[in-house]
Order: structure tokens, then C-alpha cells, then sequence
């Protein structure tokens, strides 16, 4: 550093002092009166994270086989299996790399599945809808998953449609819920 600048700080920092003793702030705007107001919570409708019942899935079992279902677009190559309804191999053909690892080695579960979690702890572990086998339909490059299970005992029927675009770099992902019973469906 040279002179001007050390000059310079040492200036500024003298400018400051003068200031804040020239114009030092009276005691009566530092002690603020306190009131305390009692304010409507925000969270007054929603329930708690102890009170919610967790969400409870059962899914309906099927007999069959694994089914690997392909699907090739100008730039991507995918395998798709009706066990979760998940994309279980993508290739980036221009380039030839694998863009999901057959052998995980983190321990985490679903390859590409993009799967409804209700809480946490499905999230980080599981549920019935990643293990069974979905109906299917394809369609071309749109591919039809799916199942039916019961939540919380009302029976549902769960819906994933892939559809893949020869243009560009990504693919659409449509779900869709219906209720086949009588009772509401709660997600709390």
C-alpha cells in the first residue's frame, strides 16, 4: 500500500469518529417502548408435523415379469421398466454416456423414478408404489404407466405418462390421480 492510501483510510476512519461524537444519538431513541401484541399464527390452519397421521400405502400386488421398455429419441437412447415405472438406462447417443449408473454406489433407491413421497421418511426409504409392477401402454415415444393401490384404505389408481420429443434435451412427466372410492383422499 502507499502513502495516499494509508492517508486516505486513516481519514476516513477520524471523519467517522468526529461524526458519531458530534452527533451522538439522545438515550430516548434507544430505549424503544416494548409492546407486546399478541399476533394470529400463521400456521393456525395447518396441522403440526406430530399431529398428521402418516400416510399410509398398500399396493396392489401383481404377478408377472419385469418388462424393459425402449425408447429412442435423435440425441437420447432410454429403457424404461414397468417395476416402479422408472427409467432405468439413458444414453446420450452423440456422445455414448451412460447417464444413469446401473450400480449405485450410494446405497440411494430409484434409479429414475420420480416417485411420490408423502413424508420424509418414505423419501428416504421407500414405498409399496417403487416395488410393484405397472401396467403399460406405449404409444411411439409416449409410454402409459399404470397402478392401482390404496392410500389410507381408499383405493386410487396412479398414473405416470412419459413423453419423449425428438427435439431438444428433455422429456414431459404427466401424473395423474384418481379416486375409485367413496371416501376423500387426504394427504396430510
Amino acid at each position: 500500500m502507499d502513502k495516499r492510501s494509508v492517508i486516505a483510510i486513516v481519514l476516513i476512519a477520524a471523519l467517522w469518529m468526529v461524526y458519531f461524537v458530534v452527533f451522538k444519538p439522545d438515550e430516548t431513541a434507544r430505549k424503544q417502548v416494548v409492546k407486546k401484541v399478541e399476533e394470529p399464527r400463521k400456521d393456525a390452519g395447518k396441522l403440526r408435523k406430530e399431529d398428521r397421521a402418516p400416510v399410509a400405502i398398500s399396493a396392489v400386488t401383481r404377478s408377472g415379469d419385469e418388462k424393459l421398455i425402449n425408447i429412442q429419441t435423435k440425441k437420447f437412447a432410454f429403457k424404461l421398466s414397468n417395476r416402479g415405472a422408472a427409467i432405468t438406462a439413458c444414453n446420450y447417443i452423440e456422445r455414448n454416456i451412460d447417464l444413469i449408473v446401473g450400480m449405485n454406489p450410494y446405497g440411494a433407491s430409484g434409479p429414475l423414478d420420480f416417485a411420490l413421497h408423502f413424508d420424509d421418511e418414505e423419501f428416504l426409504s421407500g414405498n409399496a408404489l417403487q416395488e410393484t409392477l405397472w401396467n403399460y401402454r406405449q404409444e411411439g415415444n409416449r409410454v402409459f404407466f399404470q397402478t392401482d393401490f390404496r392410500m389410507n384404505g381408499v383405493p386410487v389408481r396412479l398414473e405416470k405418462i412419459y413423453t419423449f420429443k425428438d427435439e431438444g434435451y428433455g422429456f414431459h412427466l404427466e401424473y395423474r390421480m384418481k379416486n375409485n372410492g367413496r371416501n376423500a383422499v387426504t394427504f396430510a
